[in-house]
C-alpha cells in the first residue's frame, strides 16, 4: 500500500495516520502488561514450555513483537520514502514490504489456528444430552 500512497503523493496522510496508530496502540500497549498467557489463550501451548525455559514469558513476547513490527514497519517507510532504490532492483522496497507482511500474515494464521485448534470445548457451550 505504502508504494501506491506514495506514487499519488499521500505521504503526509499515511504518516499522520500512521502516528494516530501509534499514540491509540501505545496506550491500549499498556493492558499488556496485565496480560497472562491464559489471557492470550496460550495457556496449554507454553506449558511444557515452562519445563524448558522457565522464565518464558508470553505477553513480554507479544510486547516485543509488537514493537519489533512497529519499528520495522517505521524503517521501511523511511526507507521507501526517503531512498531511491538501486537500479539493479528497482522494486526492492515494494517487495520488502510485502514480505514483512507476508510473514506477518503467515504468524497470525498460525496463532489464531493454534488457539482455534488446541481450546477446550467450554462448558456453556455443550448442550445437554439426555
Amino acid at each position: 500500500m505504502l508504494p501506491l500512497l506514495l506514487k499519488d503523493g499521500l505521504l503526509l496522510p499515511y504518516i499522520v495516520t500512521s502516528l494516530a496508530f501509534l499514540l491509540i496502540s501505545i496506550t491500549l500497549l499498556s493492558a499488556l502488561e496485565h496480560t497472562s498467557e491464559e489471557d492470550l489463550k496460550l495457556k496449554q501451548l507454553f506449558t511444557h514450555r515452562r519445563k524448558h525455559m522457565p522464565r518464558f514469558n508470553a505477553p513480554l513476547l507479544a510486547k516485543s513483537g509488537y514493537i519489533l513490527s512497529v519499528l520495522c514497519m517505521a524503517v521501511l517507510s523511511f526507507l521507501s520514502a526517503a531512498l531511491s532504490p538501486p537500479a539493479r532492483l528497482p522494486d526492492l522496497f515494494p517487495v520488502a514490504i510485502s514480505l514483512f507482511s507476508y510473514v506477518h500474515f503467515v504468524g497470525f494464521l498460525i496463532y489464531f489456528n493454534t488457539i482455534h485448534l488446541t481450546e477446550l470445548p467450554s462448558k456453556k457451550t455443550q448442550k445437554k444430552t439426555n
